[in-house]
């Protein structure tokens, strides 16, 4: 299952079509405790979606801080351990091999 996006517009309408119910029950006189209910339902969306919005601005920082990380790994550490190693050892060696590998995964993508 994979994620799937909340709609602003959505939640918006739903929030809307709640408050309606709620403002043609109380002028009709026809509140009880299904109003209350209404209520707490439009009450609880709404810090639902305002946690689901809290928690994207979350991630987006996680996701940014993940790519700078990446970044700093592939172009400043990694070629630097990548080319002594590649001085170092033997060409015919299993751990040339390798490392020659580790530099052919990295860079193609």
């Amino acid at each position: 299952m994979g994620l799937k996006a909340i709609s602003n517009s959505k939640v918006g309408h739903m929030i809307d079509a709640l408050d309606n119910l709620e403002m043609i029950r109380s002028q009709i006189g026809h509140e009880n405790s299904d109003s209350h209910e209404l209520q707490n339902l439009r009450i609880k969306l709404q810090d639902k979606h305002i946690r689901y919005k809290e928690m994207l601005i979350n991630i987006e920082a996680e996701i940014k801080d993940f790519e700078v990380l990446y970044k700093t790994i592939k172009t400043r550490f990694l070629p630097e351990m990548l080319k002594e190693l590649k001085q170092i050892l033997p060409e015919d060696s299993q751990d040339f091999i390798l490392v020659k590998e580790v530099i052919h995964k990295t860079y193609r993508q």
